[in-house]
């Protein structure tokens, strides 16, 4: 993987605030900080709509 993509995941994985990524309307991933707002797990999260 690329050093840039790498800082990116970092910065999504770790920040403090709910980030998604998504396609079409469907969560494609998600950080641990939504999982907590939500009560979910990941697996559930991305498949998800929004």
């Amino acid at each position: 993987m690329l050093p840039a993509l790498d800082d990116y995941r970092l910065a999504f994985e770790w920040a403090p605030v709910g980030l998604v990524l998504s396609r079409h309307r469907t969560m494609v991933d998600c950080n641990q900080a939504v999982c907590e707002m939500f009560g979910a797990s990941r697996e559930d999260c991305a498949t998800s709509f929004l």
